[in-house]
């Protein structure tokens, strides 16, 4: 009997718990104790009703899962919403063509000059210098 086995297997070697990492695990934690904690502060502490308690609970909760669970690009949540920050907000890269072409011209020059080195390094090894 043959048993097939999934070819990605090294995928889920990161798995803790029933599919989950430990970052996501840590953090479905954190999340839920937060979100206990919050509803426990609402209900009890500040007495208000249940409906209202979660509404208000429920976008702490949210924003700390969905830094444990996204993933994009290799990114967690917060590094992602960093880089969008500085690329909103961060200076504006300008590129004159003046630069392109002093830039091109310099290693235009740098590969004349490394191909004259070369030549004379050959003409050295077979004795004509």
């Amino acid at each position: 009997m043959n048993t097939p086995i999934n070819e990605n297997y090294e995928e889920y070697k990161d798995d803790v718990w029933k599919g989950l990492s430990g970052r996501e695990l840590k953090w479905g934690g954190i999340a839920v104790a937060s979100g206990i904690a919050v509803m426990l502060f609402l209900l009890l502490y500040l007495k208000w009703n249940a409906t209202l308690s979660t509404f208000v609970m429920m976008p702490f909760t949210c924003l700390i899962g969905v830094n444990g669970f996204y993933n994009k690009n290799g990114m967690s949540f917060m590094e992602y919403l960093k880089r969008k920050k500085s690329v909103i907000f961060g200076k504006t890269l300008v590129i004159r063509e003046r630069d392109i072409r002093e830039y091109k011209v310099k290693k235009l020059e740098q590969e004349i000059q490394e191909n004259r080195v070369d030549k004379t390094k050959k003409r050295r090894k077979n004795g004509k210098i």
